[in-house]
């Protein structure tokens, strides 16, 4: 297939090719519905700014009570899911 390319289309292709297979890491997973809570949600029940929810919800984590998990949120926006351990 790749010789059916022109030259350049063909070198491309495999630069692209290379990238791919040495890319780090997997895929992230999706947010199951109702899992969790993320920071702006959180923002939301509790009507607080930004980084006062990022710091309770992180100091649930630094005390073990909470765990976190990057994860697709919204249509491929990734953001930290907030879950008891």
């Amino acid at each position: 297939m790749i010789e059916q390319l022109s030259e350049d289309a063909a070198q491309d292709l495999e630069s692209i090719i290379a990238l791919i297979d040495h890319a780090v890491g997997e895929p992230l997973p999706a947010r199951p519905e109702g899992f969790g809570v993320t920071i702006r949600e959180y923002m939301a029940a509790k009507s607080c700014s930004d980084s006062v929810a990022r710091d309770i919800l992180d100091k649930g984590v630094e005390l073990g009570v909470l765990d976190k998990k990057l994860m697709v949120v919204h249509a491929g926006s990734p953001s930290y899911v907030y879950f008891k351990k």
